[in-house]
Order: structure tokens, then C-alpha cells, then sequence
């Protein structure tokens, strides 16, 4: 018994399953119309082996485009007594002109229709149809303008050329060529991003018009960065595209069109925060309060919690241990408008200054994308007047020869730089400091330009005079501004060496310069001495 009632079980299945099964058979089931198709066919076969097939389709359906257009499209083909094992072609034509205008760039628009088994409605199959504008160009690339397209990022969060994270610089140059024999007049250019799943513009612009003589050329350059405003956490980091696209207003895009696309991915990092829309004065006067405004953006896919930002600049005193701004939370694609305020000191030397942004997670780790950039971001400003640059100079003299009474002696002085900023000095020696007991050799003035933290050496001559034996304090004096700083330094004049002073260390050049006089001088005392005691001698004989 028991077998038996599994025997009808098995039999029961089997039957719902001849019946649930499909008896037809489809070649294709998903058709897409573009510029290039304006009909499509597809077979039925009868793949049930023991009956007819009659197949119940709708004889016509629509798509919607964009602002209430639509377009209606005919199914044609003898779908009656199909025979067992035998096929039927059927075809979906457009009942007129598809108008692609109407339809979003690779934006898909589809419409979903159902054919049936008349004798049995669950015995059916579904057929897709898609309009996908492929082209830029409302009649495709048509005539004789053709470009050359090179993208350049020049951002610094680590993405490349076709990858870019919001707020990057990004360069587009695009070169326009005509191929064409004659010239082409009011030629239009616009270029942009594109998000292919909303079917909506990130960017999207136009340059102004230009004529282009016969193979001729022009050259635009572009640059632009993501907003990301513009984002939404729900959009796929692959949704976008680049595009440009060039026409003729004069001949009509219907007759000169050309257009270019590429890939491009704008990453969506499980957790990175980053800083956008600085806002800064160009310049800062010394003395006043610098306010500096921007906005964190949350540009992960993740929520962050306990956000902050530490704001930097090692030369300003308020800032040069970081000053802290606590954000908080911040959803994903949220963002928080903030802004700091400091004191840009009175003493600070004037030139370009960098703001350092640096953002911090909930662990107070700087946040770091997938390209292995943290979250670090920049911003120049200059500051320039009221500035009281703190001055100082390093003044010393030094003896760098020999002192002695009628010889000329060397004072090495050196200045030196000791400020904050570039300091023009006028080395003087004052009348007072020398002329009781010395001759000035050396100018009495000299100007020198220093940086900060460079020195510079300054040699002084002077010639003692013969009565100027002992002591003296020669001065030199530094003039900067309003400012003077002076150095003494303590000389000591020698009497000039005796030529027999001592004998056992008798030298020429104990004679001084005038040596070879005193030699003369000498060989002739001498030669008179010969002369007196060879006469003497003559006149004893």
C-alpha cells in the first residue's frame, strides 16, 4: 500500500511539472534599440512535440523617454498553429523615428512584455526592450571634426589620471582637428562628468564658440574638480563618465558631430573624511585676527563618530602646536561647516604663509584612504604689512696682528645677523675711538646686507703712532634702523723692537721693513773703521 502511494506521488510531481513546463522556446529575450538598429527579430519554437502552439503577444507597447515623450513600438509575425518543433520569426519595430534627444546618455529605458501559451496563461515568457542612447550626438558621429582628449590629475589624495577623489585639481586638454577639405564655422565644444546610472550631470559646460579652417586645429584646456555636494552614498564609485563632445551650430549636429567618453571611478573608501571650500584672506596685515572658514565632507561610505581637525602653522604662536576643533559625528556624504579664528602676531616677518588641515578619527589616527593618503590638506596665504620684524645684531672685534708703535695693525670685525628678517647694518668707527692715537687706514663707513642667521667679516687697518705706546679701546658701531649696538675691543701698542736688543737673537727682521738700510748703514761703519785702522797703521811705519 504504501508503495503504491508513493508510486502516485511520483506521478502527481511529474504531471505539474509537464504542466508548469515552458512549450516554447525564445532566441533572445533582451532587445536594445540605439542609433543603429531601427528593427529587431527574434524565433518562437514550439517545443512541445504533441500539440500546436498558439502564442497570445501584445501587438504593440511603449517606452518612456524623458519630459512625457514616448515611443511605440509594433510586435509583427504569425504567432498561430505553430507546429510541434517548428519556429516563427516575429519583429519589434518603432511605429516612427526614434527622437534620441529625448533619452539620457547611456541611461537605459526599458519596457518589460509577456508572451503566453493562449491555452495555458502561466505557460509564458518575458521579453526586455531597452532604448540606450549610445551617443552623445543626437544622429551619432557624423562629418569631419575628430579630438584628442588627455586628462591629467593634479590632486595629491592618490588617485590617478582616470581615478579622482572629490576636490582634486583634474586637467583636461582637449584638441579639436577638422579633417575636412573646407573650413568649418562656429564650432561648439562641452565638456563635463556624467553620472550614467541617474542619467543627471556632475558638470557640465560649454566654451565659446570658434571656426576652424580647412585640417586645421585648436587646443583647449580645462580644469575642474569634483564637488561632493554633487555626491550621493547610494551612487557606485564606477557610475561616471568624462565626456566631450564637439559640433558645428553652423552645418548642425545632425551633419558635423563628434564626441569622446572615458571611465572614470570616484572612490567611496569605507572611512575618509576630508577638508574642502578653504576660505581664507588672501592677505593678513601683522596684528590682526586671521578667520579661516571650510567645510569637512564625509566621502566614505561608513559614519564617522568624533570627528576633529587640528589646524597648524609652526611659525604663528596660536597655531604652532595645533589648535583643535572638535566636529563631532558625521553620517556618510554629510558634512559640517566650521571655522577658527587667531591672532597673526605683530612680530612675524612678512612673505607666504601654508595653513595645515589635518582630520583625526574617533582614535585620534589621522584618516588615511585606500591609496594610503591621509587626510591632510593645505592652504597659502601671505602675510604682509604693520609687521615690527624683531632686528638684532652680533657685533665683535678681534686683534689679527701684531700692535707695535708706526706699523700698521689689522682688527678683524664680525657681524652677524640675528634677527628674524633680512637687515641692511652701516659699520662705522667713530673719530673718537682712534685718532688720539692712530691713523684710520680703512674706510669710515661700510654698508652690509645680511639674512637672517648670516654673518659677514669686516677687516679694519690702522696705522699707531709712534708716541701711542700702552692701552687704547678701539670702538666699532653697528647702525640698523633706529637701532645701534657698538664693540670694544682693548688694544695694546708695543714699543718698536731694538736692533741690538737682543743680540742673541738678532734677526733681520727684528730690523723691521727698513732693513736693508740699517745694513747699509752697518758695512759702512764699518768700511770707515777698516780705512781709520789701516791708516793708523800706515802712519806708525
Amino acid at each position: 500500500m504504501k508503495s503504491k502511494i508513493i508510486t502516485l506521488l511520483i506521478f502527481a510531481l511529474t504531471l505539474c511539472s509537464l504542466v508548469n513546463a515552458a512549450s516554447f522556446s525564445l532566441s533572445a529575450n533582451t532587445f536594445s534599440f540605439n542609433f543603429n538598429s531601427n528593427s529587431q527579430t527574434f524565433t518562437v519554437t514550439n517545443t512541445n512535440t504533441a500539440s500546436l502552439l498558439n502564442l497570445e503577444v501584445p501587438s504593440s507597447f511603449q517606452i518612456n523617454g524623458e519630459d512625457g515623450y514616448s515611443v511605440i513600438f509594433d510586435i509583427t509575425g504569425d504567432t498561430s498553429n505553430i507546429n510541434h518543433s517548428s519556429s516563427r520569426t516575429l519583429s519589434i519595430s518603432p511605429q516612427s523615428t526614434i527622437d534620441y534627444s529625448k533619452f539620457n546618455f547611456q541611461k537605459t529605458y526599458s519596457s518589460s512584455i509577456i508572451l503566453s501559451n493562449n491555452l495555458n496563461s502561466s505557460d509564458n515568457q518575458t521579453i526586455t526592450v531597452n532604448i540606450v542612447k549610445s551617443s552623445l550626438c543626437n544622429r551619432g558621429k557624423v562629418g569631419y571634426l575628430n579630438m584628442d582628449i588627455e586628462l591629467s590629475n593634479n590632486g595629491f589624495l592618490g588617485g590617478d589620471d582616470t581615478i579622482w577623489y572629490p576636490t582634486e585639481e583634474i586637467t583636461a586638454e582637449i584638441n579639436v582637428e577638422s579633417s575636412s577639405s573646407d573650413d568649418i564655422d562656429d564650432i561648439i565644444v562641452t565638456w563635463g562628468v556624467y553620472n550614467k546610472r541617474t542619467g543627471e550631470f556632475l558638470i557640465d559646460e560649454e566654451e565659446s564658440d570658434f571656426d576652424l579652417d580647412s585640417r586645421d586645429d585648436k587646443l583647449i584646456t580645462v580644469s575642474f574638480s569634483i564637488d561632493p555636494k554633487d555626491l550621493d552614498s547610494s551612487d557606485n564609485e564606477n557610475d561616471y563618465i568624462f565626456f566631450t563632445k564637439v559640433y558645428s551650430d553652423d552645418l548642425g549636429e545632425d551633419s558635423q558631430c563628434e564626441y569622446f567618453t572615458e571611465n572614470i571611478k570616484i572612490p567611496q573608501d569605507s572611512d575618509f573624511v576630508i577638508v574642502s571650500d578653504i576660505n581664507i584672506p588672501e592677505t593678513v596685515q601683522c596684528g590682526e585676527n586671521l578667520i579661516a572658514s571650510f567645510r569637512l565632507w564625509n566621502i566614505g561610505d561608513s559614519d564617522q563618530e568624533d570627528i576633529s581637525v587640528s589646524i597648524f602653522n609652526k611659525d604663528i604662536p596660536e597655531i604652532k602646536n595645533g589648535r583643535i576643533i572638535t566636529v563631532g559625528d558625521l553620517d556618510s556624504f554629510d558634512s559640517s561647516k566650521e571655522s577658527v579664528e587667531f591672532e597673526i602676531p605683530k612680530n612675524l616677518t612678512e612673505g607666504n604663509y601654508i595653513l595645515e588641515f589635518r582630520v583625526f578619527d574617533e582614535d585620534n589616527e589621522l584618516f588615511e584612504n585606500d591609496e594610503d593618503k591621509q587626510s591632510v590638506f593645505l592652504k597659502s596665504f601671505k602675510i604682509q604689512g604693520s609687521c615690527e620684524i624683531p632686528k638684532s645684531v652680533l657685533l665683535s672685534a678681534t686683534l689679527a696682528s701684531e700692535s707695535i708703535a708706526g706699523q700698521e695693525l689689522t682688527v678683524k670685525t664680525t657681524v652677524k645677523n640675528t634677527g628674524l628678517g633680512d637687515t641692511t647694518y652701516v659699520i662705522q668707527i667713530p673719530a673718537s675711538s682712534y685718532e688720539s692715537w692712530a691713523t684710520l687706514k680703512s674706510d669710515t663707513s661700510t654698508t652690509v646686507s645680511l639674512k637672517s642667521g648670516e654673518s659677514k667679516d669686516i677687516n679694519v687697518v690702522l696705522l699707531p703712532n709712534k708716541k701711542s705706546v700702552g692701552d687704547h679701546d678701539f670702538s666699532i658701531q653697528a647702525i640698523y634702523g633706529n637701532l645701534e649696538t657698538t664693540s670694544t675691543v682693548k688694544l695694546t701698542i708695543e714699543k718698536p723692537k731694538s736692533i741690538f736688543s737682543n743680540i742673541n737673537g738678532f734677526s733681520l727682521g727684528g730690523l723691521g721693513d727698513n732693513w736693508f738700510i740699517w745694513i747699509v748703514a752697518i758695512l759702512n761703519i764699518v768700511l770707515v773703521v777698516l780705512i781709520v785702522v789701516i791708516a793708523i797703521k800706515i802712519a806708525k811705519k
